[in-house]
């Protein structure tokens, strides 16, 4: 190997594993090796700071025809890369983060890294099968429905993510979610998934590849990208160790469609005292500062009413309306089909948007709308999490005890999003019921 000036302004060493005579010299002897390689080192590093004076000259002249400083002139060579190179080190241009385009190209690299593509891997049984091995007390079934890129994007545009902030994925699967926020928008990004399997994936094969590839774009083109921390973790949402890395985000996804982690998590339990991993998230999102979002599939009825709804109803009742009548704000947004892995192309899906409301206190606080009672007449706020160590949310008046009351969930058929597959297996287990229902009473 040697110092070889490979396009403008460029210098690197290549090492070549195919060279005979490179290979024949290290082979002759031992002890010649420890003073060439020094000697090598001495005249490289000589030889990199003339080439670097001789450039600086040329810096004004070669710079006018340098194309335009962008991502999209960066990265606009084919991503051939997978050689390692080490180049002398020199000041490199800051550059945002990276186009969606061209995630979507190291993505593609990450997959032939693991011989393997996405839909594949999703399929296989250390994804798929792992929905049915669960040992968790508070969880005895799991599921899994990925997030595509193009939804990722809308989300991000809808909660008005920045790369001051930071995103959290609740169930990251293969980290695919927290991944595309890094390097996208440049925040910090986090995750956590309770299947193992899938968590090792995105750690051990995704993580990794999209880190290696980055390092070896950014040596390439001599620019740093914006792009922000990935952190990922396997554990519970009960677990008190990751109670802070939960709720000091300022955009929360949570994929809880059809109700899988509400009502129908108490269907896989002999107790149905027990909270649902619906309440477990609520808390989580009460517990986040002001002016945080959350994004989910399915609502959150335990939370209660929101601010308007709380004003409004205060109104009627001829109280005066307060920022402390509820925590949160809710908004309803659709995005295009095929935004998740079991959705149709052509149906659209809903998603709420939760807003933690700024109030006379950073912690959460509702108002009594009783109209009898004196701390709903003199506004006296209360708090939602009366305890730390608490799970359900307070939605009782501390004064004169009247029960907040809040939505009921809808009884309507939501299988209109589903793939055909499962639409119609259910119309065939519910027409063989009624057929068997008919032969009886004949």
């Amino acid at each position: 190997g040697g110092l070889v000036a490979t396009g403008r302004n460029r210098t690197k060493y290549s090492v070549s594993s195919t060279s005979s005579s490179s290979s024949a010299s290290s082979s002759a002897s031992a002890s010649a090796s420890a003073p060439a390689s020094s000697a090598s080192s001495a005249s490289a590093s000589s030889l990199g700071q003339a080439w670097n004076q001789q450039m600086s000259c040329n810096n004004s002249k070669s710079k006018k025809n340098e194309p335009a400083s962008s991502v999209e002139a960066s990265t606009s060579k084919p991503l051939q890369i997978d050689e390692f190179e080490t180049f002398v080190d020199r000041p490199k241009m800051m550059m945002g983060p990276l186009t969606f385009q061209h995630f979507n190209e190291l993505w593609s690299i990450a997959e032939r890294h693991i011989h393997i593509d996405t839909e594949a891997l999703e399929n296989s049984p250390a994804v798929k099968n792992a929905n049915n091995k669960l040992g968790n007390k508070e969880q005895k079934s799991a599921q899994y429905g990925r997030t595509t890129p193009p939804a990722l994007q809308k989300i991000a545009e809808i909660t008005n993510l920045t790369s001051d902030q930071i995103f959290l994925d609740i169930g990251h699967g293969i980290g695919n979610a927290p991944l595309q926020m890094a390097y996208t928008i440049g925040c910090k990004a986090r995750g956590i998934e309770l299947v193992e399997s899938r968590h090792h994936i995105a750690v051990n094969c995704f993580k990794y590849n999209l880190e290696r590839q980055l390092m070896i774009i950014q040596e390439r083109d001599d620019m740093v990208h914006q792009v922000g921390e990935v952190e990922l973790r396997v554990g519970t949402l009960s677990d008190k160790q990751h109670f802070d890395f939960l709720t000091s985000v300022d955009v929360t996804l949570y994929n809880n469609a059809h109700g899988v982690f509400g009502h129908k998590t108490q269907k896989n339990t002999s107790d149905l005292t027990r909270p649902t991993l619906d309440a477990y998230v609520a808390k989580i999102f009460v517990s986040m500062k002001s002016g945080s979002k959350m994004v989910t599939l399915d609502p959150l009825l335990c939370l209660g009413r929101t601010l308007s709804e709380e004003n409004a109803m205060r109104t009627q009742r001829g109280l005066e309306e307060s920022l402390d009548a509820s925590f949160f704000e809710c908004t309803e947004h659709w995005l295009d089909g095929g935004s998740f892995t079991w959705s149709l192309p052509d149906s659209r899906v809903k998603v709420y948007v939760y807003t933690r409301v700024f109030q006379s206190s950073d912690r959460a606080l509702f108002l009594c709308s009783n109209p009898k009672c004196d701390a709903a007449k003199s506004c006296m706020p209360i708090a939602v999490l009366q305890a730390d160590d608490g799970v359900l949310l307070n939605k009782d008046c501390i004064y004169c005890c009247t029960q907040q009351k809040g939505h009921v969930r809808s009884t309507r058929n939501k299988t209109s999003n589903i793939r055909p597959v499962v639409a119609r297996n259910r119309g065939a287990r519910n027409s063989t019921k009624l057929s068997g229902k008919r032969k009886q009473r004949n």
